[in-house]
């Protein structure tokens, strides 16, 4: 029996900071027997390291802009999973980091035109950094086969309900609220999953939130500005909005920050506290409608939802999606938060890039075409060796 560690750098669209989480991995034949979290860690980036992602994600950047971003962003993860290296002591030699990068723009297919997805990251920087081999472009092989290019967990959702007692609570439901939702219907057979973006997570409630403070917080810190003014609430916008096209398409479909922006969030007429009680009943709204709309009604519905993501830290958010479910499904469901013995619920998707970058490395499948809608499963992800690729490449038997 050999052992792998895997580390996961997951950067979401909130542009808050970075999530790592280190996998241990032990293998017989190439056969994973176990995977254990050894040490997770989170931190923020930098302020104006924040505010140059956010403004690249509104589109426009300059090429050279954008190329001295991606270097300063990639020094910066290097610098951040070298110290995670050394404080959570994992050997070096055998160790593979997967970082996803920062996504700024992420364009579905339309029509028969091939989609793409823009993640800022210098994967060779990293890697130099650290000492460690690293895998990154992980939509990208998705993209090609004509999918989505996301969403791209729901496959270690299935390895992970499988590997653990909560295979006995299958089938559920995982919805992960970052700055976009996206939502799993974990079943024990991995072709009758369903899995797409629900719509906005954290996003327009973030804008709310830095419209309200100009600027000065950037989060509905436990939904608590959001309950305060929950009387105040535009239902008659959120039902009108909610009817937006990208709604009422079937999955598979993903979005991202180029559509629930301040453009977006300009829909709305309400201000100050109203806008952001606003801004988080829409997205309850919108996670809810989702089930009503794709899932239940099926052969059979998920037994609970566990809510993981920044979003499950937000009670007011948590709270309205449940009352929402109920309304829209006629059906009593458990909301739960995420189990830690599953995961945590703030390094899930940390967890689930280790797992994808270990899985690329022995190229193996990293997403499932039924969900993104690609043509087939999609293997392999962008891989640069580090100083210890040869100690790795013993490790991986073809």
């Amino acid at each position: 029996m050999s052992v792998l560690h895997s580390i996961g750098v997951m950067t979401g669209t909130s542009c808050d900071g970075a999530d790592l989480a280190a996998l241990k991995i032990e293998l017989s034949e190439n056969r994973v027997i176990r995977e254990t979290l050894e040490a997770r860690l989170n931190a923020k980036f930098p302020s104006s390291l924040r505010q140059r992602l956010r403004e690249a994600q509104k589109g426009g950047l300059p090429i050279s802009a954008a190329a001295e971003l991606t270097r300063d962003y990639s020094l910066w993860i290097g610098a951040f999973c070298a110290r995670f290296l050394r404080r959570a002591r994992i050997p070096m030699r055998k160790t593979a980091v997967a970082v996803h990068g920062q996504t700024v723009w992420h364009q579905p297919p339309r029509g028969n035109s091939t989609g793409f997805s823009v993640q800022l990251a210098d994967p060779a920087v990293v890697a130099h950094a650290c000492a460690c081999t690293v895998t990154a472009f992980f939509r990208q092989p998705d993209l090609a086969r004509g999918g989505q290019g996301a969403p791209l967990v729901p496959y270690y959702h299935w390895l992970r309900a499988r590997a653990t007692e909560f295979s006995d609570l299958l089938p559920f439901a995982i919805h992960n609220v970052g700055g976009i939702a996206n939502l799993t219907y974990v079943t024990r057979d991995a072709k009758n999953l369903i899995a797409f973006d629900s719509g906005p997570g954290n996003a327009l409630i973030d804008l709310a939130m830095e419209r309200h403070t100009n600027g000065r917080k950037h989060f509905d810190k436990g939904g608590k500005i959001a309950a305060a003014a929950l009387e105040r609430v535009d239902w008659r916008a959120v039902e009108r909005l909610a009817r937006h096209a990208y709604f009422r398409r079937k999955p598979p479909k993903s979005t991202g920050r180029e559509l629930f922006d301040e453009n977006f969030l300009a829909r709305f007429r309400a201000r100050g506290p109203a806008l952001v009680a606003t801004a988080t009943a829409f997205t309850a709204h919108t996670m809810a409608k989702a089930y009503a709309d794709h899932v239940v009604g099926r052969a059979r519905s998920p037994r609970f939802i566990f809510v993981a993501g920044g979003g499950a830290r937000n009670g007011t958010l948590v709270r309205l999606f449940g009352r929402e479910l109920r309304r829209l499904t006629e059906k009593t469901i458990a909301v739960r938060p995420l189990p830690a013995g599953f995961a945590p619920p703030g390094h899930l998707e940390a967890m689930a890039f280790a797992r994808l970058g270990f899985e690329a490395l022995f190229g193996r499948p990293i997403s499932l075409g039924n969900v993104t809608g690609a043509s087939e499963d999609a293997f392999g992800a962008g891989i640069f060796p580090g100083k210890n690729f040869s100690e790795l490449l013993k490790m991986i038997r073809v």
